[in-house]
């Protein structure tokens, strides 16, 4: 039988819930599978993991990020190589967006380089309803809650019939970009601030609005989009989902 990724205990998050529901993985079992766990590695493992080990820095993050009163959490992996992107895990309520991105201020954009949309239940379970690699989307980061993205590439959904699709693979290689690095080595990127450094927001307010469509783009937005397979025009392929 082929090892797999290892649980710790944990109060909040206990080793024993099955898959899709946060566990903390084991740093010896992440290190000792690599890459070759990419199939079971989930957002919601990931995020639940890198919360836990950057709890010197933000003692209380593992309890805001699943605490249902904490209605917005979001944290920012600030790469100290602009060309890395940064790297968001973004809560409000029961829905999570995660991405890579670069801001361009020329254009007053975000470029995406992979992103994933997530969504929590009452009971705590985790459902990955869609992913792309590449989107734009527009200043300031919080639009991509009310007008979603203004382009991007071809969407992946969610496949029930798949045990592992496209879309997982886009979602794990969002959330093992902590633990890992461009040469898919294995690193603990917290533990090392010249490599990047960590911020989080807690309850910070925000007003949702109708998602917009049809939005034209400049021109050079436009030539931005088309360096990253675009068009200059886009119907909004994802809308800012529902806050219940």
């Amino acid at each position: 039988m082929p090892p797999t990724l290892v649980y710790e205990p944990h109060p909040l998050l206990p080793a024993h819930r099955p898959r899709d529901y946060p566990h903390i993985i084991t740093m010896d079992s992440l290190k000792t599978l690599g890459t070759k766990s990419i199939a079971e590695f989930r957002p919601c493992d990931s995020t639940a993991t890198l919360l836990h080990n950057i709890k010197d820095q933000f003692p209380n993050a593992l309890q805001d990020f699943f605490n249902p009163e904490v209605s917005s959490f979001k944290l920012l992996q600030e790469n100290t190589n602009p060309k890395c992107g940064t790297l968001v895990i973004w809560r409000r309520k029961q829905r999570v967006w995660a991405g890579i991105y670069n801001f361009i201020p020329r254009h007053g954009i975000f470029a995406w380089s992979i992103f994933v949309n997530c969504s929590i239940a009452a009971d705590g379970k985790w459902t990955t309803e869609g992913a792309a690699a590449r989107a734009i989307s527009t200043y300031p980061l919080e639009s991509i809650w009310n007008k979603g993205f203004v382009d991007c590439n071809d969407i992946e959904l969610a496949d029930p019939s798949a045990a592992f699709s496209e879309m997982d693979a886009i979602a794990a290689e969002v959330f093992l970009n902590p633990f890992f690095d461009r040469r898919l080595d294995f690193v603990k990127k917290w533990e090392d601030p010249k490599i990047c450094r960590y911020r989080i927001e807690v309850n910070s307010p925000y007003t949702v609005v109708e998602g917009l469509r049809g939005l034209r783009l400049g021109s050079g937005v436009a030539d931005s989009l088309k360096m990253l397979g675009g068009d200059g025009m886009a119907e909004l392929p994802i809308q800012a989902p529902a806050l219940d």
